[in-house]
């Protein structure tokens, strides 16, 4: 799907390019469906190992400003598999069940960040951490997309700068 994006992905085009006949990408995936959802829960298993890794390098007082920085000016964006998942977005839009396979992603990487939050200003009520978690992914992931249409990198840092505000209107301190 990386190669011919979601709408050349089909049973044939994959079985061709992974050197398989079509039969035995046909027993263990059943349907196009099936095969779409098992390249999103990959695409989503990988960047869950990027988050639990990138986290994993530092103690607690590094771990949020570090996670930031890589949301916003790290490699945290993927040109090619961003380019797969916002076409898997505008046909989860259609699809339900598809949409439902890719909530539960999000959620995981908006608690992620809201548990980061709660080491980082205990003292914020839940509330308000969920709601600064979910303007910086918003933040994000809307400038990620929008550096892929052109717009300027100076638009993601300023997406960057308002996100590190959200984050110290919660008290903290020691803010990047």
């Amino acid at each position: 799907m990386g190669e011919d994006g979601l709408q050349g992905a089909s049973l044939e085009s994959t079985a061709r390019r992974a050197g398989l006949k079509r039969q035995l990408v046909l027993h263990y995936f059943g349907n196009r469906r099936a095969l779409v959802e098992a390249a999103v829960e990959r695409i989503l298993q990988h960047y869950r190992e990027r988050v639990a890794a990138k986290l994993g390098g530092f103690d607690d007082a590094e771990r949020l400003p570090a996670f930031l920085d890589w949301l916003f000016l790290g490699d945290f964006c993927e040109p090619r598999i961003d380019a797969l998942l916002a076409e898997i977005h505008n046909e989860s839009r259609r699809d339900p069940a598809l949409r439902e396979a890719l909530q539960p992603a999000y959620t995981e990487l908006e608690q992620v960040l809201v548990e980061e939050l709660a080491k980082a200003v205990p003292e914020a009520s839940l509330r308000a951490r969920r709601e600064t978690a979910f303007l910086v992914l918003a933040l994000c992931f809307g400038s990620g997309h929008l550096l892929a249409v052109t717009f300027p990198r100076v638009r993601r840092e300023a997406a960057y700068a308002q996100a590190l505000a959200a984050v110290r209107s919660l008290g903290l301190e020691a803010a990047p």
